[in-house]
């Protein structure tokens, strides 16, 4: 990473180039030896990047947008991001006084100049949800009833005279003008900031060199430097896989070899036969239901594709784990096997897939502040906050080869869970009130049943059984969740390739007898909570029975924001009114 202008760079740190599509991206405040700083706009980087191969390019293209994605891990070492003094004023931890001079590293104070005390950043910026972000403005904070002067100079200070760790305790001083020292305590109080500075929001964008103040009616927060809310990347991935799984793709490819057989007689089909015609006429391929519409409506449309969304891209991945059942898939970026279940299992597990090596493409297009962006409904790349200073074509990504696990739950047993009447009583209370939660958060009403709860938890459980035993950390295995015509199935893969452990580290134990042992590991950790009775007890009272300390993981880890997890779902001593799945 390095800071400067046009002519003038200086190199202040390294960071790896997968976490700059996430904590450290455009926007991200990132604290390097050199003191705080935020990463520049994408194409105000220098860097040589690569692309995604040709066979993917389409699929990848059409589920951000139609455009590219610029790898950037092709060679990390020619990767050369951009940071700006943020935020600028700082203050020395030695005798309080703040500077708002960006290239100013040590205190000139003639008592500290000669120890060497290095400024350090203000704990304190001002922020709206729209993304704009700047410093707190602590010259008129300081100047509060009185004009502001000259050339103020302004100390931190405490009510005894000393650095305290409470702000509540601090005071800012200009020692160039009578103006008598104002206390922070107030600083958060909602209305005080715009009390004191006449407006709502600055309207900057510090990321980007050189921009334009923005006119943004906007509510401005306070917020410490270092809160994970001022920066939330959306990074949204892809896996790729080949066209001859039982896909969408793979539909499109076997009508256009058969096409000649029937182009003149199709268009007279009656439509409530053509689901058997096409079924009759594809009948030697393992097409679900949802392909054969899908083929339906290619032919319907004179053989026009449809464009890929991160939804249709899920249910291929889903089809193609479940291809295993027939063949396994041996490709060069995409080898998966179906292991058998073991035995004790084969009444709440239908499938098991050992995904030997698998490729997925990552990339971060777009952030935003203070607000999660809705993990529940698909939205399209590119919605927040903008990463780049221009309009841009491309994304930056990352390409990760990893290994996983894929499970389906029997969808009959599901069907008979979410038919008990405890299980309705509990749970679709549960989601109802998390139905009113979305609303009160200004979003819509989506589709949800138990099952979600309880495939989230039993994923989040695996999560960390595995991560006993296989060498990866929590934080580097992720989950990948899917739904389909009352079925619940979950990937569990690693999140960083070979970073921690070489691969075969998890899909080791997808062996039955290992596999078996993992599982009931997996329902064992949800049976204690080092916050019970807390935690149980929340859950008796109608909320969830999930936390910190026990099921909530990591946000790189997590599809959902640790939202919709229950751990009586999976282990049947936590309640007496049988609202576990399993029973073993």
């Amino acid at each position: 990473m390095t800071a400067g202008d046009s002519k003038h760079s200086y190199q202040r740190g390294s960071i790896r180039a997968a976490q700059l599509l996430h904590h450290f991206g455009p926007g991200a405040i990132v604290d390097l030896p050199d003191g705080s700083f935020i990463t520049n706009a994408v194409d105000q980087w220098k860097f040589k990047y690569g692309q995604i191969r040709e066979e993917d390019h389409d699929a990848v293209m059409s589920a951000f947008n139609q455009k590219p994605i610029r790898l950037l891990n092709s060679n990390p070492e020619a990767i050369r991001t951009k940071v700006s003094r943020f935020p600028i004023w700082r203050f020395c931890p030695n005798c309080g006084s703040m500077t708002d001079q960006p290239k100013r590293t040590f205190c000139t104070n003639p008592k500290c100049e000669p120890l060497g005390v290095k400024y350090a950043p203000m704990r304190f910026v001002t922020v709206c949800r729209k993304g704009h972000i700047s410093d707190f403005p602590w010259v008129k904070w300081a100047h509060q009833g009185h004009d502001v002067c000259d050339k103020p100079r302004l100390r931190l200070m405490t009510d005894k005279g000393t650095l305290s760790s409470s702000y509540k305790t601090m005071r800012i001083i200009c020692t160039n003008c009578e103006a008598p020292p104002v206390s922070l305590a107030r600083i958060k109080e909602k209305g005080e900031l715009e009390r004191v500075t006449g407006k709502k929001c600055a309207g900057t964008k510090p990321w980007i060199l050189h921009h334009q103040v923005e006119t943004c009616d906007a509510e401005m927060t306070v917020a410490l430097r270092g809160e994970t809310k001022l920066h939330i990347p959306n990074v949204q991935s892809v896996i790729t896989l080949p066209l001859k799984t039982a896909s969408p793709e793979a539909i499109y490819q076997e009508i256009d070899k058969k096409y000649e057989l029937f182009k003149n007689t199709w268009p007279n089909f009656p439509p409530d036969q053509k689901t058997f015609m096409l079924k009759g006429l594809l009948s030697d391929g393992d097409w679900t239901e949802n392909d054969i519409q899908k083929g339906i409506r290619y032919l319907d449309s004179n053989r026009q594709l449809e464009d890929l969304t991160f939804g249709s891209i899920k249910q291929r991945e889903l089809s193609a784990w479940k291809h295993t059942k027939t063949a396994p898939l041996q490709e060069q970026d995409c080898q998966a096997e179906r292991v058998p279940v073991p035995e004790e299992w084969t009444d709440y597990i239908s499938h098991i897939t050992r995904v030997d090596l698998m490729r997925e493409v990552r990339a971060l297009t777009s952030f935003n502040r203070l607000k999660y962006a809705d993990s529940f409904v698909e939205r399209q790349a590119g919605e927040g906050v903008s990463i780049f200073k221009n309009h841009t074509n491309w994304y930056p990504g990352i390409e990760i080869f990893g290994e996983g696990i894929f499970i389906e739950l029997n969808p009959e047993m599901i069907e008979e869970w979410e038919s008990r009447a405890s299980v309705k009583r509990i749970f679709e209370g549960q989601l109802a009130r998390f139905q009113q939660k979305r609303i009160k958060r200004g979003q819509v009403e989506i589709e949800l049943y138990p099952r979600h709860i309880l495939l989230h938890t039993f994923a989040h459980a695996l999560i960390r059984a595995f991560a006993e035993t296989s060498g990866y950390s929590s934080t580097s295995l992720r989950e990948r969740l899917y739904f389909e015509n009352g079925a619940a199935s979950v990937l569990i893969h690693t999140a960083e390739g070979d970073s921690e452990s070489s691969l075969g580290g998890l899909i080791e134990l997808a062996k039955p007898e290992k596999m078996s042992l993992m599982l009931k590991r997996a329902i064992e950790l949800t049976e204690y909570c080092s916050s019970d009775p807390t935690c149980l007890e929340g859950g008796q009272d109608r909320k969830a029975a999930a936390c910190h300390c026990c099921l909530f993981l990591s946000e790189t880890s997590c599809e959902w924001n640790n939202e919709l997890l229950d751990r009586r779902t999976l282990h049947p001593k936590l309640s007496d009114d049988h609202l576990a799945f399993f029973d073993i």
